[in-house]
C-alpha cells in the first residue's frame, strides 16, 4: 500500500474524509446561505429547541407542583404556553409540502 492510501483508509478499510470533504460538510451545516434547505434546517433547529424548552418547563412545573409551590408551577406553565405559541408560529412559517396541499 502506498502512503496516500494509508492516509485516507483506516485499518478496517473504511474511508476517511479528506480535509476538503470535512470543510464542505462544515460549511453546509453552518453556512448562512438563504437556500431552501438551510431555511428548512433552521426551522427544524428552532422547532426542536422550542420542543425541548416546553418539556423542560413542564417538568419544572411538575417539580414545583409536587412540592406544593403552585405559584411557581403556574409561572412555568405560562412560559410553556408562550413557547407553544412560538412553536405554532414556526409551524405556520414552513411552506406546505406537496403532500399537504392535496
Amino acid at each position: 500500500m502506498n502512503n496516500k492510501q494509508n492516509e485516507s483508509t483506516r485499518t478496517n478499510g473504511k474511508q476517511l474524509l479528506t480535509q476538503k470533504e470535512v470543510g464542505d460538510f462544515i460549511n453546509y451545516v453552518f453556512s448562512p446561505d438563504s437556500d431552501s434547505d438551510n431555511q428548512k434546517r433552521q426551522h427544524m433547529k428552532r422547532f426542536i429547541c422550542d420542543i425541548q424548552t416546553v418539556l423542560n418547563q413542564a417538568n419544572r412545573a411538575l417539580e414545583f407542583a409536587q412540592k406544593d409551590r403552585w405559584s411557581i408551577a403556574r409561572a412555568y406553565l405560562n412560559n410553556a404556553a408562550r413557547t407553544i405559541d412560538s412553536l405554532k408560529r414556526i409551524a405556520r412559517e414552513v411552506p406546505p409540502t406537496a403532500n399537504e396541499e392535496r
